[in-house]
């Protein structure tokens, strides 16, 4: 099965889409804002989830554009392009779950 990406789209949405990719990097700030905030009594646990959070999150974002952005694909980037729909996906569906879990807990 070949999939094929939809291209024939404005400049306009492309820019948009090209700038628009910064909020990605929003979520890692407002995680560390949030740990911070759950283990305020205890600085030895909230080190360490720090630590472990910064740690996971630069071994991963180290080789996953290379897997999924090779430069071979470009401009195009079909595996890139589903891995960062899949990914959006996951993380909107997992804060909703989120959400729910604690509005549960009140």
């Amino acid at each position: 099965m070949d999939f094929q990406l939809i291209w024939d789209v404005p400049d306009g949405a492309k820019w948009f889409a090209f700038c628009s990719l910064g909020w990605s990097y929003a979520l890692s700030s407002s995680l560390y804002g949030w740990v911070n905030n759950i283990l305020r009594d205890s600085p030895e646990t909230r080190s360490f989830t720090l630590v472990f959070i910064n740690i996971m999150a630069q071994s991963s974002t180290a080789w996953t554009n290379i897997l999924t952005y090779p430069t071979t694909e470009a401009p195009r980037f079909l595996k890139g392009y589903a891995f960062s729909f899949s990914m959006s996906t996951s993380l909107i569906i997992g804060v909703h779950l989120l959400n729910l879990y604690l509005k549960r807990e009140k």
